[in-house]
């Protein structure tokens, strides 16, 4: 049995209304105001990562979390994610996929689609400084 907290329901709500990037535990508790205990905040982010309703990624050395209500798409191909604003792009292309298959075969490794994601920075962000 699970309950339905006023913290669980802010977190929730959090990502339900910030659906177009990446947001780490430090943009949540800002971004809600300081209104969740920390604590609460990490505890229900990697329940939500747990049950799929957010997708988990290292960036810059801290973790950033992403609204995903269906996961599933995400296990079927590659992603592309800008290092300075966050922009994840599904990548659906058979070149890469043959690319990354062939790469997974010559060093022995069966490489997982949906947690493939290849960094750098986008066309809006390039030029910026």
């Amino acid at each position: 049995m699970t309950y339905k907290t006023k913290g669980k329901t802010l977190i929730k709500d959090f990502f339900d209304t910030h659906t177009d990037g990446w947001y780490s535990v430090e943009n949540v508790i800002e971004l809600s105001g300081n209104a969740v205990p920390q604590s609460t905040i990490y505890r229900q982010i990697n329940e939500l990562v747990q049950r799929g309703y957010l997708i988990r990624d290292y960036s810059d050395e801290r973790k950033v979390y992403l609204f995903s209500k269906n996961q599933q798409e995400c296990h079927n191909h590659f992603h592309l994610m800008c290092i300075r604003c966050g922009e994840f792009v599904h990548i659906e292309d058979k070149e890469t996929e043959r690319l990354i298959e062939e790469v997974g075969e010559k060093n022995g490794f069966s490489i997982n689609k949906g947690k493939t994601v290849l960094y750098g920075i986008c066309k809006k962000c390039e030029g910026k400084e």
